[in-house]
């Protein structure tokens, strides 16, 4: 019995050294491979991808996809919703971190032996995949460089490639990307849904680089090598894009009944039916057969929600049928329905905007545009090209407006003259029309009110407004509709683009009780105390009439000035030539002494050129070399290589201005100062970059020698150039400098231009900072919310949280650091979508922003918190 019971403890003890040496990592023997490849598939592997699993279904199910652009190939989390990922994703790298540290088997020198646990590569492939999500390019990159030199002999190196394209993708390095796709394109040993993948790869990438016929040949063949119908059904989708943007829309129709007769989601399903509806127009009978569809699809409940889209499909069908009038219809139904699809209320807006803009309708289509850009988000593929036209459109409208003003009141001046009695008799009229309107706008808004506030009821009122612009004749200036464009501007520099919501005022939707603006208790003072409105008082009407000769002097220069600046807009921006002749024409002949007259007709000898009008040609040019033949203008004429010269010139200038504006970003100043003063030497002082350099001396100045010198050189800069845009940006500066010498004395040279100071390299190393004002909250307890996000978000990214004091009422809170603006930039818009971790610091008092490290010295150094804070918003939050 003793026997049996020593065999037994001496079996155990056998066993229990045998698994204690299975769980070394330095020894290569059968029995630790076994132990640590079982260990780590089940105990951390395993894991991995279920976390992975978990981070892609919450991909799948808040990630949204824009169907007015090309979908993306792959989705990355794209919003707040889909990043809350981020905690899976974590925890897929942490179980894959420790598979690696614990189960890894090594060398004497602590190498890993690639191959001992074969579990090893497919967690550095999980690691790497995990930092892709996380759109932590470079750190993926490194991993899956590794995992390709480490394990050579293994898939996963296959895997890494594709993964390593993928990212290259996202970093823009589109050449390499592709040679690495050639490289494992041809693998045999890749498996059926492998391949589909490689496939897939090379359509994201031809779809980046714009190479459609590519990206279409490789999604067709990845097809049918896909297993999973969601995926498949992408892909059908996608392809029927591209057919589109290459102009085949049999194939692209095609293409979207594969993807409906795959059942996808419905919002997929929903999109697919529109546009194959839409690429119905070819014909009328076609045209019949799409529209009873829709109008199928409009009285569905599912679709209520989608009404907007249904009628701008309608209105994009009675558009290619050339029925203007009812697209314009179904446009407007498409912008009155919308419920809160802001990019698609930009599309219906931007479409009657075209509308109006093709019919020259010029102040309408301002209107028009002016609204797209109040919901047309940032990141819209055409967004700098819209808004620039919308900015051509509010200027023409504001000198539209300058010329009929001046006009009309030109025009009452002549009527009535000095003759009090019949025009007070007049002015009394008007000011009977303004009671009658504002008593019918005050009924008109009880109404609104009672009726909730619909956008139907919206839609009716700017649907009035468009019947009153359209109603002609003399109207007084004051109520002549072309003045809209005005108030659209005049309540965006106010208000900024605020959308058509409840309690459009407050920035903080939260916050119940609303604090009445400045306009606004005045307008209520009055009220209160019986004033009239301005408009009701005969003071209003008289005060801008041009009743005197000096006046009428001004009345005409405004007239003339804005004459001018509406042809070079028609001219330069619009390329309207018909009424950029039509309105130099004009000055010409209402002003022909005026200072802008000669260049009018050299803009019209120009436009006559390119019409090939020969006569209307020779008649401006013999107008000019008769009258100025000593001009510039006579001189282009005579001798077309002297603009070459000129513009030669000019280029000269700029490239010299370009490389200086390079030295003073890199803060070398003493070579700005010096380039600067060979400008002036060598190329003048009349140029169109003099101010230009002007203000670099100043701030260099401030820098090498002191606050006195850039200041004398700011003074002398705004007396010399007046007219020149930096001299706002001069003036600026200087009341900082002046407002700053009068509080503490000279101020530090280092310090004098900090704001003007700030690199915008993106690629710099940044970091994320929070200024807030100290005891206005828990500062400590939102550093441990902080922590706890980090640790939950990117404990991969060993973030560390320090704070720093500016001065006694005032500390920061500094995340750091990022790899470069982007990465900062995305923590910064995640941490935005979780207001719950700032709910320890009282509203307002707290700024958060992202700062460069080679840009928080300068900051810190000058407490610069105002300063940094326009730089951060004008250089880096709007240019988001």
């Amino acid at each position: 019995m003793k026997h049996t019971i020593r065999s037994y403890h001496f079996a155990f003890a056998l066993f229990a050294l045998a698994l204690i040496s299975a769980c070394s990592q330095t020894k290569n023997t059968f029995v630790n491979r076994t132990y640590h490849n079982l260990t780590a598939r089940y105990n951390g592997y395993f894991y991995a991808k279920e976390a992975m699993k978990d981070a892609g279904a919450k991909i799948d199910k808040s990630y949204q996809d824009d169907y007015t652009q090309l979908l993306p190939v792959f989705r990355i989390p794209n919003t707040p919703e889909s990043k809350t990922c981020f905690t899976d994703l974590e925890r897929a790298i942490k179980k894959s971190t420790m598979v690696i540290e614990r189960h890894a088997i090594t060398n004497r020198s602590g190498e890993e032996i690639a191959g001992a646990v074969k579990w090893t590569d497919e967690n550095w492939l999980i690691i790497g995949q995990a930092h892709y999500y996380k759109q932590e390019f470079m750190t993926a990159l490194d991993i899956f460089n590794y995992v390709i030199k480490k394990y050579p002999n293994t898939p996963s190196k296959t895997m890494a490639i594709m993964w390593k394209a993928r990212t290259l993708v996202q970093l823009g390095d589109y050449s390499t990307a592709e040679s690495q796709l050639d490289v494992i394109a041809k693998n045999g040993s890749l498996s059926k849904s492998q391949q589909g993948e490689v496939k897939a790869s090379y359509a994201d990438l031809y779809m980046h680089t714009g190479n459609f016929p590519n990206a279409i040949k490789y999604l067709e063949e990845a097809i049918p090598l896909t297993p999973k119908k969601k995926t498949k059904a992408r892909y059908y989708y996608i392809l029927a894009q591209l057919y589109e943007q290459t102009g085949d829309n049999k194939k692209s129709a095609e293409n979207f009944n594969s993807c409906i007769s795959l059942n996808p989601a419905y919002e997929m399903l929903f999109n697919a039916k529109l546009n194959r509806a839409r690429l119905s127009a070819s014909s009328a009978s076609n045209r019949s057969a799409a529209r009873r569809e829709l109008e199928k699809m409009l009285v569905d409940e599912k679709n209520k929600e989608f009404q907007d889209q249904i009628y701008y499909t309608l209105a994009q069908l009675e558009q290619s049928a050339k029925n203007i009038p009812g697209a314009i219809a179904y446009y407007r139904l498409s912008v009155s329905t919308s419920m809160g699809n802001n990019r698609q209320k930009a599309m219906s807006y931007l479409a009657l905007g075209e509308i109006s803009f093709t019919q020259q309708d010029y102040l309408r289509a301002g209107a028009y545009y002016d609204s797209t850009m109040m919901f047309l988000p940032k990141e819209a593929k055409n967004y700098n090209e819209i808004n620039e036209k919308k900015k051509s459109l509010s200027t023409l409208v504001r000198y539209i407006t300058i010329v009929q003003r001046e006009d009309s009141l030109q025009k009452v001046v002549t009527l009535y003259g000095g003759d009090t009695t019949t025009l007070y008799a007049y002015i009394d009229k008007k000011i009977a029309e303004a009671k009658k309107e504002e008593e019918r706008k005050k009924k008109e808004l009880e109404e609104k009110l009672n009726n909730g506030g619909s956008g139907n009821n919206m839609m009716s009122l700017n649907q009035g407004n468009q019947n009153n612009q359209n109603q002609g004749g003399a109207q007084w200036y004051f109520y002549n509709q072309s003045t809209i464009g005005f108030g659209v501007n005049e309540f965006t520099r106010k208000w900024g683009n605020r959308k058509l919501e409840d309690n459009w005022r407050r920035s903080n939707k939260e916050t119940f009780i609303e604090e009445e603006s400045g306009d606004e208790k005045k307008d209520t003072a009055a009220v209160k105390s019986g004033k009239l409105a301005s408009n009701q008082t005969r003071e209003y009407y008289l005060k801008d009439l041009p009743m005197t000769p000096e006046k009428i002097e001004k009345s005409n220069e405004l007239i003339a000035d804005a004459y001018y600046n509406l042809g070079s807009i028609y001219k330069d921006q619009l390329n309207n030539l018909p009424k950029a002749a039509e309105t130099f024409e004009l000055l010409c002949s209402r002003f022909p002494k005026h200072k802008y007259a000669l260049q009018s007709h050299f803009q019209l000898y120009r436009i006559y050129q390119k019409t090939g009008d020969k006569a209307k040609e020779k008649e401006h040019s013999d107008f000019i070399c008769k009258n100025h033949p000593e001009s510039d203008y006579c001189q282009l004429i005579s001798n077309p290589e002297h603009e070459s010269q000129v513009l030669a010139e000019r280029e000269k200038v700029r490239i010299y201005y370009d490389s200086t504006l390079v030295q003073y970003e890199r803060r070398n100043f003493p070579v700005v100062v010096s380039r600067c003063n060979y400008a002036d030497s060598t190329f003048g002082t009349k140029h169109e970059h003099a101010a230009k350099f002007a203000y670099l001396r100043a701030l260099s100045l401030g820098k090498t020698q002191g606050t006195p010198q850039m200041e004398s050189a700011l003074v002398k800069l705004i007396d010399t150039y007046p007219k020149d845009p930096i001299k706002g940006e001069a003036q600026k500066m200087l009341d900082y400098l002046r407002k700053t010498n009068g509080k503490g004395g000279t101020m530090k040279s280092d310090t004098s231009a900090t704001k003007a100071g700030y690199s915008t390299n993106e690629k710099a190393e940044f970091q994320y900072m929070v200024v807030v004002q100290t005891g206005k909250g828990d500062i400590n307890k939102f550093k441990t919310a902080l922590s706890d996000f980090n640790t939950a978000n990117y404990s991969s990214a060993r973030l560390e949280i320090t704070s720093m004091v500016i001065d006694a009422t005032r500390q920061i809170i500094v995340v750091k650091k990022f790899a470069d603006q982007k990465a900062a930039m995305n923590y910064y818009d995640n941490l935005n979508a979780h207001p719950e971790l700032f709910a320890w610091l009282n509203a307002g008092t707290y700024t958060p922003m992202v700062i460069s490290s080679e840009n928080f010295g300068n900051f810190f150094r000058a407490k610069d918190v105002d300063g940094y804070t326009k730089f951060f918003n004008d250089n880096i939050l709007k240019k988001k």
